[in-house]
């Protein structure tokens, strides 16, 4: 998340006035690199927050299935008894 409120701070969205600010500074490539860093980071925390969510809800899946079939097998063998 800190990732996520560095892209938003109002030094990084930039206006007409303050790009041309920065490039008649000579800061462009100093902010040029600062901003590619933290989009990589906010890409990067993006993927691995949606392959964890991915490996996440497949173990839920599989046990669920698990307790599914446990659950049906202990009724079928259990009414069948009776």
């Amino acid at each position: 998340m800190e990732y996520n409120a560095d892209m938003s701070r109002p030094s990084t969205r930039r206006s007409t006035s303050t790009s041309a600010l920065v490039k008649t500074f000579g800061r462009r490539d100093y902010e040029v690199t600062r901003y590619r860093e933290i989009n990589g980071k906010v890409r990067d925390i993006g993927v691995r927050r949606a392959l964890v969510g991915r490996w996440f809800f497949m173990g839920i899946s599989i046990v669920r299935a698990v307790d599914w079939r446990w659950s049906t097998g202990w009724v079928v063998t259990s009414s069948s008894r009776g």
